[in-house]
Parts: structure tokens; sequence; C-alpha cells
């Protein structure tokens, strides 16, 4: 406006005073505007207003996200002409807070108000006022994420899960440099994982269970060195695992249950020295399990259940020293147990019900002091039930239904203080049950047609 008078003063006076007093009715129009009441109030306290650059435009680009390119509007820079990385990142906020219902948030404390940055809910800022986190998680989002959050140069941590944030993952999010947890979790997105996710070079923990990606994992996640915890179960997602995540050598926990993931098991997970969670259960993988399993010196979690793998299970598996949970349910493995899983001194819980394996159960299972849980029902096992089951004092949970077992109820299952649940139901078993049996909360041993002894 003050361009504008100037450019006229050398024009007659009349002209002058009608174009000021134009000016002003289009500036009180403005000011009073219900849409722009909030953003303006915002931009005045900024320092927008007073800027050469400043314009209404600066202020429409923030209610409608798709109509401008953030960084690039006029309103982010100083009266000097310098880029303001401060009105940057509130420009995007204020975006964000528009594209996803933000009127309707949970909490909204201090949004669109002249309050400094680290008052509005759920925004930190470190020094100099950039912003460093954003944590909005179960707080009612609704719709989809902004172009602008590329402005917030500054994040290391963004947090959105639970709400109901639709669409894709904007490409730019790989521009957060210094990004460091990113959890989007409990979403909608109804996309695939975008390429450029693969620049945060910073990553440590990418949270996305649950939140509606589809399509193949992409390579480029692989090139992220620091990432230690990945979790991106309950999509999805189709294609193999790329064999590249050998390289993420600072990975503890791999999450990608309930997906749609095909192909083998790569050999190069053995390449994660840190690796203590592997967990793809619920998916189509193939082939057999690589005994290269078992270099994986600090795993504790391995959960491969409900998949098609096949070939026999790897006597290697006996060297995961640390192993406290091993489920291969529901696939195709066939051959004998191992006896190799008796060296599992601090496993708690092996499933590996609904293959085909045979041949006895091993005498050596008996060594397994912590084990509360086995289950190795629906095979095609034979022999006796080892009388070393009676050593399993902290068992909770026996299911050896549906195979093709014989002989008597070992005696010292009877003394198992901590039973709970027997399952014997589908074999050839003779003698009595045990009179302790009676008293379980739960199993099917008034179906074998045996008494019990004693009685």
């Amino acid at each position: 406006m003050i361009k504008v008078l100037t450019e006229w003063s050398t024009r007659p006076a009349v002209a002058t005073v009608l174009t000021f007093a134009g000016c002003l009715t289009l500036f009180l129009a403005f000011v009073w505007s219900p849409r722009f009441s909030a953003e303006a109030s915002v931009a005045q306290n900024l320092g927008w207003a007073s800027s050469p650059g400043f314009k209404e435009n600066d202020i429409a680009a923030e209610t409608n996200p798709e109509y401008s390119t953030a960084g690039h509007r006029t309103g982010v820079f100083s009266s000097q002409g310098q880029f303001d990385p401060i009105r940057a990142e509130t420009e995007a906020l204020i975006a964000l807070y528009h594209a996803t219902d933000g009127q309707n948030w949970k909490n909204q404390d201090n949004w669109l108000s002249d309050a400094p940055l680290n008052s509005w809910y759920g925004v930190e800022t470190g020094v100099g006022g950039r912003v460093v986190g954003l944590g909005l998680g179960g707080n009612g989002l609704r719709g989809q994420l902004v172009p602008g959050l590329a402005d917030l140069q500054g994040l290391r941590w963004l947090e959105l899960s639970r709400n109901q944030i639709r669409g894709s993952i904007p490409s730019g999010i790989g521009k957060l440099s210094n990004l460091e947890s990113l959890s989007l979790r409990l979403n909608e997105f109804d996309s695939p994982i975008p390429p450029s996710i693969g620049r945060l070079t910073k990553l440590r923990s990418f949270d996305a269970d649950n939140s509606g990606l589809l399509g193949p994992i992409p390579v480029e996640l692989t090139s992220l060195k620091q990432l230690n915890y990945l979790n991106l179960a309950a999509n999805s997602l189709t294609g193999p695992l790329p064999a590249q995540i050998g390289q993420m050598r600072e990975l503890a926990v791999v999450d990608l249950r309930f997906n749609a993931l095909t192909g083998e098991i790569p050999v190069e997970i053995a390449s994660l020295p840190k690796l203590r969670e592997f967990r793809v259960a619920y998916n189509a993988l193939t082939g057999q399990l690589p005994g290269e399993i078992g270099q994986l010196s600090n795993l504790r979690w391995l959960d491969l259940r409900e998949n098609q793998l096949s070939g026999s299970i790897p006597e290697e598996l006996g060297d995961l020293s640390e192993l406290t949970i091993l489920n291969l349910g529901h696939n195709h493995f066939s051959g004998q147990i191992p006896r190799s899983l008796a060296k599992l001194e601090n496993l708690d819980s092996l499933q590996i019900y609904g293959n085909r394996l045979t041949g006895p159960i091993p005498e050596e299972l008996g060594d397994l002091r912590k084990l509360r849980v086995l289950v190795a029902g629906d095979n095609h096992l034979t022999g006796e039930l080892p009388s070393t089951l009676g050593q399993l004092a902290e068992l909770t949970g026996l299911q050896l239904d549906k195979n093709l077992l014989s002989g008597v109820i070992p005696p010292g299952i009877g003394n198992l203080q901590n039973l709970r649940s027997v399952y014997l139901g589908g074999n050839h078993l003779t003698g009595c049950i045990p009179a302790e049996l009676q008293a379980l909360q739960q199993g099917d041993l008034d179906e074998l047609a045996l008494a019990y002894c004693g009685l």
C-alpha cells in the first residue's frame, strides 16, 4: 500500500486521496474478514503485515495447502529480504492445522495465536526458537499431511500416531535431515512408503504399524544406517524383504508381521549383530530358513509363524543363546525337532505346531528349565512322551495334540506345579492320566478315554 501511494505522489492530489481511500477500504475488508482473522493475528505479531512482501495470498496459502509450495512464499522473508526459518515453520504448522481439521482437534491450545511456538500444544522448540519436536498423537487429526512439513528443517522427532490421517506421506519428508524418530502408526494412509524416506540418515526409529501403507518396501529404506527400530506391521506391504537389509547394522527390532510379503528370508539378515527381535509372522514367505541366522548372538525373539517356509529347522538355531521366544508355527517345516534346541537355556516359549515334523520329541528338551510354553501339536511326531518333560518346573502350557504319539503319560508331568493347560488328544496314548492333572484349568484330557490314575 505504501508503494502504491508513493507512486501516486507526483500525480494530482485528488487522485492520491482517492487511491488512499480505496486501499483503506480493501485493508479494512481484509482485517475484518472472519476467514482470515486468526491468521492475520499471527501475521501481525510476527511482523509479516509490515514486510514488503506480505499479501493476503500468504494467509490464503495456509488455509489451502495446495495454494503454493512451502518455503517459497514471500511471507517467509524478513523485511531485509532474508529467508526467515521461524516464519516458514509457523506457516507449515498453520497449514497442518487447517489440512487436518485443527478446529476439531482434542487439544489445540495456543494454535494460531501470537504465543511463542513452544506454547502451542505438542510443539517443542530448541535453540533460536526452531521447532525440534511435534507430538500430536491421538489428538484427532483428520485429513492429509501437507508438503509444508518439509519446512520444519530442525525437526528431530515427529509423533502423529493414533489419528485419522489419510492420503500419502509427502515425499518432502526426506528433507527433514535432522529427524531421529518418526511415528505414524494407527493412521489411514493408502499409499506406498516414499523412497525419499531413505534420505533421513539420522533416523533411529520408524514406527508405522497399522497405518494403511501398501506396495513394496523401498530398497531406499535400507539406506537408513542409524535405524534401530523398524515397525511396519499390519499394513499391506508386498514383495520381498530387500537383501540390502543386511547393511542396516544398527537394527535391533524388525517387525513386519501381518503383511503380504513374499520371497525368501534373505541370508543377509545374519549380518545384523544387534538384532534382538525379528518378527515376520503372517506373511507369505517361502523357501528355507537360512542356518546363518544362528549367528545372531543377541536375538531374543524369532517369530516366523503363519508363512510357507519349508525344509528342516536349522540345527544352528541352537546357537541363539539369548533366545526367549521361538515361534515357527503353521509353516511347512519337515524333518525332526533339532536336539540342539535344548541348548537354548533362556527359552521361554517354543512353538512349532502345524508343520510336518516327524520323529520323536527329543529327551533333551527337558533341559529347558526356563521353558513355560511348549506347543508342538498338529505334526507327525511319533514315539513316547519323554519322561524328562517332568523336569520343566516352569511349564504352564503343554500342547502335543494331533500327532502320532504313543505310550503312557509320564507321571512327572503331574508334579508340575505351574501347569495350567495340557492338550494331548488325537494321539495313541495308553495307561492312565496322572491324578494331579484333574485340577487343570484348560485341556482336553477328558477326551482321551483314559481314567485318572488311582481312581
